[in-house]
């Protein structure tokens, strides 16, 4: 079984592809920025 030898580059590019491929996801880097976002998530209507 052949396998693909990616780089940290290659590897971090692919997260970045599939994690801006979902419309839904948002990146958070603060626990602020995670906490508001759960709150918008919790709180839109028709959820």
């Amino acid at each position: 079984m052949l396998g693909v030898i990616l780089t940290s580059e290659d590897a971090f590019q692919h997260y970045l592809s599939i994690t801006r491929s979902r419309s839904n996801s948002v990146l958070c880097t603060t626990d602020e920025q995670f906490e508001t976002e759960l709150l918008k998530r919790i709180n839109r209507p028709g959820a």
